[in-house]
Parts: C-alpha cells; sequence; structure tokens
C-alpha cells in the first residue's frame, strides 16, 4: 500500500541536524533553501490531489510497481551517483535520509540503513496540473536570490555547483539508452503532457549537461 509521505516532507529532514557554526557551510546553505519554503501549502497541495484526483494516484501506483523499481535502484547504482551522494553525506547533508523519504513516498524499499519519517480536497488536474500548481507555490525567486548570493559569499555552495557541474550525466543518459523501464518512465511524463524538454533545457542552462532524454 503506498504511503502518502508529504514530499514536502523530502527537502525539510535536516530538522533535528545540529546546523554547523562555519556559515560556509554546505548544510547552512541547505537549511537557507529549505526555510523560504511555504511547506503547509505543498502539504496541502499534495494531500489535495493524492485524495481527489485519478491521473495523479495512477502515476504514484506506477512508481511503487516492479518496472520502475529497475529504474529508481539502476540510477541509484550508478558510479556517478553514489559519489555525488557520498559528497553530500559528508558535508552533512541528509541525502540518505531524503532518499529513504522519497523511496517511502512512491513505494520503493528503502535503499540505505537511515530513518526514514512517514507522514487528506478539491484537485482534478492530473499529474501535469499537479506539476503546475507546485512550480507556482515553490519559492523560486527566492532561491534565485539565494543562489546568486550564495555563489559569491558561500565557498562551500561553489564548490557544490562545481560538483553539480562536473557531474558524469552520461552515465544517466547511457542508463536511459539502454533501459526500456527508464524510457517507459519518461514517456510517461511527456504522455501526462508535462514538456520534459524544459526541464532537459534548464538543467542544460545551468549546469552545462547536455542531452540526456532522447526525444522521439
Amino acid at each position: 500500500m503506498l504511503q502518502l509521505v508529504g514530499f514536502l516532507v523530502i527537502i525539510v529532514t535536516v530538522n533535528g541536524v545540529p546546523v554547523d557554526t562555519d556559515l560556509t557551510s554546505l548544510l547552512n546553505d541547505y537549511n537557507q533553501f529549505v526555510d523560504v519554503l511555504p511547506i503547509d501549502r505543498l502539504f496541502r497541495l499534495t494531500n489535495d490531489y493524492y485524495n481527489a484526483d485519478t491521473d495523479f494516484k495512477t502515476f504514484l501506483t506506477y512508481l511503487e510497481g516492479r518496472e520502475f523499481s529497475v529504474v529508481w535502484n539502476g540510477i541509484l547504482a550508478l558510479p556517478a551517483v553514489d559519489d555525488f551522494t557520498k559528497y553530500l553525506a559528508n558535508a552533512n547533508v541528509p541525502v540518505y535520509d531524503v532518499i529513504n523519504i522519497v523511496a517511502a513516498f512512491i513505494g520503493q524499499p528503502s535503499v540505505y540503513l537511515r530513518t526514514a519519517q512517514a507522514f487528506k480536497a478539491s484537485r482534478q488536474g492530473g499529474l501535469k496540473g499537479f506539476v503546475k500548481e507546485l512550480f507556482s507555490v515553490l519559492p523560486v525567486a527566492q532561491w534565485q536570490q539565494l543562489y546568486a548570493e550564495k555563489m559569491k559569499n558561500s565557498p562551500a555552495f561553489k564548490e557544490f555547483i562545481n560538483k553539480l557541474r562536473g557531474f558524469d550525466y552520461v552515465q544517466i543518459k547511457n542508463f536511459y539508452s539502454s533501459s526500456r523501464e527508464f524510457r517507459s518512465f519518461v514517456k510517461m511524463f511527456r504522455d501526462y503532457g508535462i514538456d520534459v524538454g524544459s526541464w532537459q533545457n534548464a538543467v542544460k542552462k545551468i549546469l552545462g549537461w547536455g542531452n540526456i532524454f532522447e526525444f522521439l
């Protein structure tokens, strides 16, 4: 049975983790990005869609299944992903707890031996509607301002961004090319009317990565 874990909890699991007194620490940067999130609105949005929208519930049911499990485990097994998660963990960012909470939200088994906390309306917009409303709630302008400030003043954050820019995304691209399940997962987003291309272009603009997903 799928556990509806408010996805917002994914990014607030740092609660209870002592904040490094070094103001340039990556954990402190992480906390500042989390602090501007409208947690209550995000929780209500997710629960509204789960309780009222058939497409959204169907998609979450798919995420529980064996086919998506191949995608989930395959990405986590990539050496580049393993290296990056270890980097975040070494910076005291609770990345393994985050991954386990995502796993609980999508009905997949926990991957790491960490504790993951588990957590009722009127939406009928489908998965596309949920994504649209989600992005309208996220504090994008505040994040952009924080990003600019951190790139100037936080060596730890600059190192984090450089780590992302140097991420071997070709491993994900190769996995996408070789995995029917991964291609099916991305196709599902397109079939729901979600603009996967705009996401890919945003990543290219910010991080300099090339194309990951082929367009049919």
